[in-house]
């Protein structure tokens, strides 16, 4: 049995929108390479993009992709996939992680940024919203890292049994919540850590404002570069920012 694979250009405008789009209309995979995407479908569908559609063997190509992933080795953090062993030469700790369906292995380059700027932070006594939860390692992350309270949200339904797996995997504590910020209450957080779109992270800041303590803090990726300096500038208006860029993409983290 044959899948259909669909091949387009990554210069292309709101790339993580129409990326967010595939999987809504049934995407069973997303590759992304240097200068295309390819994406799995089980058969052919009007996507209201450019690109070209092949046929492919059936096979499952998450599974794939996952089993070549090696364990990423941090400053305080080791995020190791379930199948791989890990040696330690340090006293880090292991971040044991099954992906499964929702967004979050540590090798995309937003994740990474967003685990670096949390080894970064001393989460001691401090409460963390993980917005847009996914897999869970980026709340997970934060109780390894000694916060006192985590919290992971996310809109999708799919992604909330993956974290709580992850979660059991590891043996923390993190909550994971199928909920939006507006269930929040004020002044809740420490920290806010948020990998989306940068057109969501736009909407939110008033809600980031709202569920931040006084001096909180905040860490937001998922951001292609092209629109970094103009999210900056916009966040730059009630908090403090700085930015940094890996690759194609980039991170702010902001302090009220």
């Amino acid at each position: 049995m044959k899948m259909q694979q669909f091949c387009f250009s990554k210069n292309i405008d709101n790339l993580e929108l129409v990326l967010d789009d595939l999987w809504l209309k049934g995407c069973t995979a997303i590759q992304e390479n240097e200068n295309e995407v390819i994406a799995f479908f089980n058969e052919k569908i009007d996507l209201g993009i450019t690109g070209e559609w092949q046929d492919v063997d059936n096979k499952d190509y998450i599974a794939e992709y996952y089993d070549k992933l090696e364990p990423i080795h941090l400053k305080r953090l080791v995020i190791a996939p379930t199948h791989r062993s890990v040696k330690l030469n340090s006293p880090k700790r292991v971040l044991w992680l099954d992906p499964g369906m929702a967004f979050g292995s540590g090798h995309h380059e937003t994740t990474r940024m967003a685990l670096e700027s949390l080894e970064a932070h001393d989460l001691r006594s401090k409460t963390v919203l993980d917005l847009g939860s996914g897999s869970g390692i980026l709340a997970i992350a934060a109780e390894l890292l000694a916060a006192e309270r985590v919290l992971g949200i996310d809109i999708d339904p799919l992604t909330i049994p993956v974290a709580e797996q992850n979660n059991i995997l590891n043996s923390t504590k993190a909550n994971f919540s199928l909920a939006s910020i507006d269930s929040i209450q004020d002044n809740f957080a420490d920290l806010i850590v948020a990998n989306i779109y940068a057109e969501i992270h736009e909407m939110l800041i008033d809600e980031y404002c709202r569920v931040l303590k006084a001096d909180g803090s905040l860490i937001i990726t998922g951001i292609m570069l092209s629109k970094l300096a103009n999210l900056q500038t916009v966040f730059a208006k009630k908090f403090k920012t700085q930015s940094r860029i890996t690759g194609e993409w980039g991170l702010i983290e902001a302090k009220l």
